[in-house]
C-alpha cells in the first residue's frame, strides 16, 4: 500500500512539473482603432508641437533682460543616501524687460528645476526649486541647473552641492 502511495505521488508530481515547464504563448489581443480616434490623436499631437514652436517663436523674439539670483550655488551639508532635498533658489528680474524662462534642465536624473512659467515683472521676485534625489549617491556630490532665459547671456547655471553618508 505504502509502496502504491509513493508511485502515485510521483507520478502526480512528474505531471505537475511537466505541465508546468510546457512554455504557453501569450494571449496578444488586438485592438481596433477607429480612423477618428487616430485623427485625433494626431491634431492632440500637432497642437502640442504648434503651441511649443508658439512659445519659442515668443520667447527668441523676447527683448532681453537681466536676472539676479540671490546665490547661485547651495550646499546641502551632511545628508543621508536616499534622502529627497530641495532648495528654493530666489530671483529678482533686474532688467526692464519681462523675464522669460524658456526651460531649466537639471545635469541627471536627481535633480529636478521647476521654474514660473509665467513671466516674472520687472522688479519681481520669483523662486526656482530645485529637488535632489540622493538615492543611490555617496561622498561628495555636485549638480547642476542649466537655465535658458531672455537674458544675455541667454544661458544660466545654479550649483548644488552634498555630502552623502
Amino acid at each position: 500500500m505504502k509502496s502504491f502511495l509513493r508511485i502515485l505521488v510521483v507520478i502526480v508530481i512528474t505531471h505537475l512539473v511537466a505541465v508546468a515547464c510546457v512554455k504557453r504563448k501569450p494571449q496578444v489581443t488586438r485592438v481596433e482603432i477607429s480612423d477618428e480616434y487616430r485623427k485625433a490623436v494626431i491634431d492632440s499631437f500637432r497642437r502640442v508641437d504648434s503651441i511649443r514652436k508658439v512659445k519659442e517663436e515668443a520667447f527668441k523674439k523676447a527683448p532681453k533682460t537681466t536676472v539676479k539670483f540671490l546665490e547661485e550655488t547651495f550646499d546641502f551639508g551632511k545628508i543621508k543616501s536616499g534622502d529627497v532635498v530641495s532648495h528654493k533658489f530666489q530671483f529678482v528680474n533686474t532688467g526692464t524687460n519681462p523675464l522669460l524662462i524658456n526651460s531649466a534642465h537639471g545635469s541627471c536624473g536627481c535633480t529636478v528645476p521647476s521654474y514660473p512659467e509665467e513671466p516674472v515683472l520687472p522688479g519681481d521676485t520669483a523662486v526656482m526649486n530645485v529637488e535632489f534625489n540622493s538615492q543611490g549617491k555617496s561622498g561628495t556630490v555636485t549638480k547642476s541647473v542649466t537655465i535658458i532665459a531672455n537674458t544675455e547671456p541667454s544661458i544660466l547655471e545654479l550649483n548644488i552641492s552634498a555630502n552623502i553618508k
